[in-house]
């Protein structure tokens, strides 16, 4: 079974600090693509500069964050109006927040069609931003697993030619120590996997990054993860079914320069960054996927390597998704 790494850099788009550092790691050959925040301040921007440097780009649905992108593009309304996913601050129209959101889900205050709605709007605006279909879809914050609303967001990433997405299933190592949402989260994947596989979707063999965010990550770190995950997944298809003849494992970084506080950066020029954008941590993740090794290769590169596996990079999602799917 030959292995290839899916290394993918979230919040493109969330401001220029974040979109520079994630433009530098692809350019170092540590990246395979970026995932758009399509309502991120610098989101057009973004775009711009990974097609310059041929980057893949796909959409990193946010329902937690800033500005909806329902109702006309990159609403501003003071009227909350009907849509669950929104609530007044500041003066504004906007997501609950991560907190806010995840709160008002367990309450069952969430009207999945609100989120698919949202969702169909921002694969909209993506096409137009991008200048074509998102490819690929992931979540912010993972909402795209949770199990009242994966259903109706795997059939509208059907309808909308979607073909590959990010199932966060990660199986913690012992010594790791996940807070309560990330293992919900991973639980929750479990079963977001078998959704997305029924509706045709392809989803990577395994997937790490829950636990490697921050000053978590490091090179040893993906490396060892990746062991795990692949003597994991031996394990299981040694007592049920055949091993594929590729594995495919994402691998999910935060990379950036900080972002500074009090800026119109972010998801909300009324909020601005959050911590998560202006911690040191994202310049850590970014001299990490950066480090070059005494040869001048990209560290992280020639440790994939070394162990016999490939980092998957392509010049378009397109070109990307065909990799991907050509690995079934």
């Amino acid at each position: 079974m030959s292995t290839q790494v899916l290394l993918v850099a979230d919040d493109l788009g969330y401001c220029k600090e974040r979109d520079e550092g994630i433009l530098e790691a692809y350019e170092a050959g540590s990246l395979s693509m970026g995932s758009l925040l399509v309502n991120g301040s610098s989101a057009v921007a973004a775009v711009k500069h990974a097609q310059r440097a041929d980057m893949p780009v796909g959409l990193h649905f946010n329902v937690t964050e800033g500005f909806p992108v329902r109702s006309s593009a990159l609403s501003q309304s003071t009227n909350a109006g009907t849509n669950s996913l929104v609530t007044d601050a500041h003066g504004h129209c906007m997501f609950r927040g991560k907190e806010g959101f995840f709160l008002a889900i367990d309450q069952g205050l969430i009207d999945p069609q609100d989120v698919g709605d949202e969702l169909r709007c921002q694969l909209d605006y993506f096409r137009e931003v991008v200048g074509d279909d998102a490819i690929r879809v992931d979540g912010h914050n993972h909402v795209h697993i949770w199990p009242t609303l994966v259903h109706v967001i795997a059939t509208i990433l059907v309808e909308y030619n979607v073909q590959t997405v990010r199932v966060p299933d990660e199986v913690f190592a012992e010594d790791a120590e996940p807070s309560v949402f990330l293992q919900r989260v991973a639980v929750h994947a479990r079963a977001a996997r078998a959704t997305y596989r029924a509706h045709g979707l392809h989803v990577p063999t395994g997937f790490i990054g829950l636990c490697l965010m921050g000053e978590q990550l490091s090179v040893a770190a993906i490396i060892d993860g990746i062991r795990q995950l692949l003597e994991q997944t031996r394990r299981r298809t040694h007592t049920t079914v055949a091993a594929p003849d590729t594995a495919v494992v994402e691998v999910m970084v935060h990379p950036g320069y900080a972002a500074r506080a009090g800026t119109g950066a972010g998801c909300s020029t009324v909020a601005g960054p959050d911590a998560f954008a202006c911690s040191p941590a994202r310049e850590h993740e970014l001299r990490t996927l950066v480090a070059h090794s005494d040869s001048g290769r990209c560290q992280l590169q020639e440790a994939v390597l070394e162990q016999g596996w490939g980092v998957l990079r392509a010049p378009s999602a397109r070109a990307l998704a065909s990799l991907l799917l050509g690995s079934v």
